[in-house]
């Protein structure tokens, strides 16, 4: 039973606290009053007394993810959460949370993995998110125009932890940066190298990306340009897509073509020939 049968368990609001997939361990949920789930736990996690948690706002975006050692009373009939709604709250301060604090619940010895910012750039210059030119918007021709700091309701930054062999070495942040139909028009922060990675994005009316620059940098190395250009028909069917690194000759990577009714009828890769 324990090797080929899906097991699930449910706590008395019919969510799911047990989950047992064949050749698995079992995985355990703990949800809070607003029935989101804040804690789980695989097999793996168990041997090491540990507990992934994932924290929203109070809109519901989780904001905070990571690894901590509380050691909740879970158990089938036991929800210790049932009655407290856990929250992160935007404190604009240094601090081991990268600038929240929870409401609700208490981490033990947390290791943030993920950190999510939304509505404002108030986290830029904190918790190790510089406020330079790494991060800083850089209106760039052809790419749209940022919509002043009007950005109520969007993730405006993203904190990524690395690990190597489970050793900590730092995080890759980046800034979003919008315009005023809230699509993303730039990305810029950092990469695991040391160096940069700005991302700079045009739409069309219909909000279909029409060309897309990444550049690339790291120490000692010259800078990496990629540039995809998507062209559409007046169905905004993709048409084309074409590629260019650096200053090298663009090539053609799709190629579509479509019948009198729309539906695709020559699908064209790079390196065939379309007749």
């Amino acid at each position: 039973m324990q090797k080929y049968a899906y097991i699930y368990h449910y706590d008395k609001y019919n969510r799911c606290i047990y989950k047992k997939l064949p050749g698995c361990d079992s995985v355990y949920t703990i949800y809070d009053a607003a029935d989101r789930p804040v804690f789980t736990q695989d097999g793996e996690q168990r041997k090491r007394n540990e507990w992934f948690f994932s924290i929203p706002d109070g809109f519901g975006r989780v904001v905070l993810s990571g690894i901590c050692k509380n050691q909740p009373a879970y158990g089938a009939e036991s929800t210790p959460l049932d009655t407290v709604v856990v929250k992160a709250v935007w404190a604009n301060e240094e601090n081991p949370l990268k600038g929240y604090r929870l409401e609700g619940i208490t981490l033990s010895s947390p290791t943030v993995l993920s950190v999510s910012y939304y509505d404002s750039y108030d986290f830029l210059g904190k918790n190790g998110i510089p406020d330079d030119a790494t991060t800083a918007y850089c209106e760039t021709a052809g790419y749209g125009k940022r919509y002043g700091d009007d950005c109520k309701g969007q993730q405006t930054g993203i904190l990524t932890a690395l690990f190597t062999d489970r050793e900590y070495t730092g995080f890759i942040y980046s800034a979003l940066y919008y315009d005023d139909r809230y699509r993303v028009i730039q990305r810029k922060g950092n990469n695991g190298q040391n160096g940069t990675e700005s991302v700079y994005t045009a739409y069309n009316f219909e909000g279909s990306p029409t060309k897309e620059k990444h550049v690339h940098s790291a120490p000692g190395q010259a800078p990496v340009t990629e540039v995809h250009t998507y062209t559409y028909d007046l169905a905004n069917r993709l048409l084309k897509s074409v590629y260019q690194l650096n200053d090298k000759d663009s090539i053609t990577l799709v190629d579509n073509i479509y019948d009198e009714v729309g539906r695709l009828f020559v699908d064209c890769r790079q390196a065939q020939r379309c007749s």
